[in-house]
């Protein structure tokens, strides 16, 4: 079973912040998503529902690691 990520669709995130030990979750949608080939990137724009301060929509380079048949 693949999971797929789709525009326009709302999703859980989860990550640790670097401030605390303590998880961060929010609901998220994401706004744009692509794939570098060259980088080996995956590019996604997504707008974060519970980031209580500076802008909500951001933008992460996340490194694909490994690809499954």
């Amino acid at each position: 079973m693949k999971f797929k990520l789709k525009k326009n669709k709302w999703y859980a995130w989860q990550m640790f912040t670097g401030y605390t030990e303590e998880k961060y979750h929010s609901p998220i949608k994401i706004l744009d998503i692509s794939q570098s080939m060259e980088a080996d990137l995956l590019v996604l724009s997504f707008y974060n529902a519970c980031l209580k301060q500076g802008s909500k929509d951001l933008r992460y380079e996340l490194k694909i690691l490994a690809h499954s048949a």
